[in-house]
């Protein structure tokens, strides 16, 4: 009988190990119905494994048999994992102390803006996870905390889930993150301390980069060397991420294999035996994986090899698709809530590229007389960036187009200075040689000028809007490639494979093309923390606030398909505020950014820079939007009316709204502000704080506490949608 598919035994494995997490993951919905499900699923499986062992096909037999201990294993570790992710019973009415170390920090234009800390405890007892302090106001800096600091804090705590329904946080579970805590610079203590263990020598390691490279490039340099990503500039992080880098910040396999490549080559060159090499490569992989913080990518590639290793001493040949099932089924079996973390999915979908159309293209690339060290490493960028291309589109939203020139370009040039990072940066620390890690950090400045420019080039990113059916391209990606076996009617599958591709992107983003019915006519409050900005939408979409938090902004319009925004209104436009809106303006088309002339200090205009649609209000030609002012001509906010007696009032971070003038407040059934201040509880608040925070409760608040994005009817406050 003809086989049209070249089966491997860890493949299935692979597709059983998905299909069992995706069974436990309806659990969260209906638990009967998930345990009917996996009975079948194992059913079917012994059932598959007897009728393959009675016909002789031994490697299908064994194929299922792994299935079966596959799923037994995820059952466990699922079971364990959800049991055990949140072990305080979190009530709304109760402050919490929390307590730890700084175990990382992310910073926004000097300020703090959130703390993950480790080793917890809650009221004084200890549990396991992480929590993530989140601040009110902007008063700790670089010079205040580092990771490895002490922290004790008080404030509202807030529990985390795991799985939401069907949806899981599989951010939250890479980082072990379980409740997330909010408090003000007033209720935090911090200790300065002297880190112990690893993440001492990672403190000793960066402040070495620090001191020689300069913070920004010194931090690109640890970020490389340990995947931390925390003492990088947000602005640095976007940027690679805009030009379609943001793979070199996070240890991956281009780190591990440039690191394997090396060492191993020196070893030969010193003719050291075979099982020696293999020995001392393993060790330095299992060092590095543990340093750099046991990632899902890290793991992925040192397993692939491991893998690779043992058939160099065995003799076989390596088989890629393979080496990368065995990583993926071991990895989840034991962590499978990681099938929804973005890096993971990026780190094995860009070797499932790889593996499957990395050699075909450098077949034709060479037949087309491209020389090889040409084509070599352009195929292998193509298939990574068609791979990748599912995840992308779903989880960012956006198309870089010339991250595949880029990539060829500074791909290698990070990877030679990736290279030196680990040879310089301990002769710096053992030895006080300091010259070849400053040329490292010239070679880095290089780099972030390079990246500096690309986001600003015409159509650098290209949006695109991608549901979950998008993921469904990869077994259409492995149709089309050489494992599949249809050799008369390749050419035609491949056009189908390409067609398929546009049907899954194009279709979605003309069905949804403009303003969502549903949502029109409605107000969208932004899920950030320190932040009051609303998005209101009518015929034309409006943005309102203080534009704090502009990751939450970000996520929230693409959580509703928002592609432009006709008029932005800011409260306050300095420095801080100015360089948020830059970055925005590269994701997203602003007709206006419009404020008020005694809001606009001149640092803030030089971070817009040159861009030609800015307004001051009173040049806007803005109709049913209204500047506010407090009784003694400070500007508080914006006022959007929707009627002569309905108004939607947005006062900005700083400023309350009882300080509005009351013919303002009375037209003003909506009121969005940092704080509910138990005054008029006859409103409907839009709050940044949790509900009931000073205790009286208003006629309705949302708040942190409703986690994820909604949209509410502007008259009644009535909940439309919540994603």
């Amino acid at each position: 009988m003809r086989r049209f598919v070249n089966l491997r035994i860890m493949l299935i494995g692979a597709l059983g190990e998905t299909v069992a997490i995706f069974i436990l993951c309806a659990s969260g919905v209906n638990k009967t119905l998930s345990l009917a499900l996996m009975l079948a699923f194992i059913t079917v499986l012994c059932s598959a494994a007897v009728i393959a062992y009675k016909k002789g096909a031994m490697k299908l037999c064994a194929a299922f048999v792994l299935c079966l201990i596959v799923c037994v294993l995820t059952n466990i570790s699922f079971e364990v994992r959800t049991s055990s992710y949140n072990q305080v019973d979190v009530s709304a009415e109760t402050e919490y102390t929390v307590g730890g170390y700084a175990d990382s920090i992310s910073w926004d234009n000097g300020y703090v803006k959130s703390i993950i800390v480790s080793g917890v405890t809650v009221n004084g007892e200890k549990i396991g996870g992480n929590v993530e302090i989140f601040l009110s106001d902007d008063e700790i800096t670089f010079d205040t905390i580092s990771p490895g600091y002490a922290i004790v804090a008080s404030g509202k705590l807030y529990a985390i889930k795991l799985l939401d329904g069907i949806d899981v946080n599989g951010t939250a579970y890479r980082k072990d993150l379980r409740y997330k805590l909010y408090a003000s610079c007033d209720n935090i203590y911090i200790r300065p301390d002297s880190p112990k263990g690893l993440l001492g020598l990672r403190r000793v390691i960066f402040e070495k980069l620090r001191a020689v490279c300069g913070h920004e490039y010194g931090a690109v340099a640890y970020c490389m060397l340990t995947g931390d990503k925390s003492e990088l500039y947000d602005s640095t992080t976007r940027l690679y991420s805009l030009s379609g880098l943001g793979h070199v910040l996070a240890v991956s396999g281009l780190h591990v294999g440039v690191i394997v490549g090396a060492f191993g080559m020196l070893l030969g060159k010193l003719r050291v035996r075979k099982s020696v090499r293999v020995g001392v490569i393993s060790a330095l992989l299992v060092l590095f994986t543990v340093f750099a913080g046991m990632s899902a990518s890290v793991i992925r590639a040192s397993v692939m090899c491991f893998i690779g290793l043992l058939t160099l001493v065995n003799g076989q040949r390596k088989d890629g698709l393979s080496s990368l099932c065995a990583a993926y089924t071991l990895i989840l079996v034991f962590e499978p809530f990681l099938l929804f973390e973005v890096g993971f999915l990026m780190s094995f979908s860009a070797v499932f590229g790889l593996v499957l159309f990395a050699r075909t293209f450098e077949k034709y690339l060479l037949k087309a007389r491209i020389p090889k060290f040409i084509a070599l490493p352009l195929a292998a960028t193509v298939a990574v960036h068609i791979s990748i291309f599912p995840v992308t589109a779903y989880f960012f939203g956006t198309v870089n187009t010339y991250s595949i020139l880029l990539n060829l370009l500074i791909v290698p040039f990070m990877s030679l200075l990736y290279l030196l990072s680990v040879i310089c940066t301990p002769l710096a620390l053992l030895f006080g040689f300091d010259m070849p890690l400053k040329f490292v950090g010239i070679g880095f400045a290089v780099t972030d000028l390079v990246v500096g420019i690309v986001p600003h080039l015409p159509l650098n990113s290209v949006y695109v809007y991608a549901d979950k059916h998008i993921f469904l391209l990869y077994p259409a990606y492995f149709a089309a490639s050489a494992f599949f076996m249809l050799p008369r009617f390749k050419r035609t599958v491949s056009i189908a494979i390409f067609a398929l591709l546009v049907a899954a992107v194009a279709a979605p983003t003309v069905a949804t093309f403009g303003i969502p019915e549903e949502i029109r006519y409605g107000v969208i409050p932004v899920n950030g923390h320190a932040d009051v900005t609303t998005v209101i939408i009518d015929d034309k979409v409006t943005v309102t606030g203080d534009i704090k938090d502009l990751a939450a902004l970000t996520a929230t319009l693409r959580a509703h398909n928002i592609r432009k925004i006709d008029c932005l209104l800011v409260n306050r436009l300095n420095e801080r505020t100015g360089n948020g809106l830059t970055d925005l303006i590269l994701d997203y088309k602003v007709d206006k950014i419009v404020c008020t002339l005694e809001s606009t200090e001149a640092d803030g205009l030089s971070a817009i820079g040159k861009s030609g649609n800015f307004y001051l209000f009173d040049e806007c030609g803005i109709d049913n939007i209204f500047p506010v002012y407090s009784e003694k001509g400070k500007h508080l906010g914006y006022r959007y009316e929707f009627s002569e007696t309905v108004s939607l009032l947005s006062v900005g971070y700083s400023s309350s709204y009882v300080n509005v003038p009351s013919e303002i407040i009375d037209k003003s059934p909506v009121i969005r502000c940092f704080m509910y201040l138990n005054s008029m509880p006859d409103r409907v608040y839009l709050t940044n704080m949790a509900k009931g925070y000073l205790g009286e409760e208003p006629r309705y608040q949302y708040g942190l506490a409703d986690e994820g994005a909604y949209v509410f009817k502007i008259l009644n406050g009535e909940l439309i949608k919540r994603i």
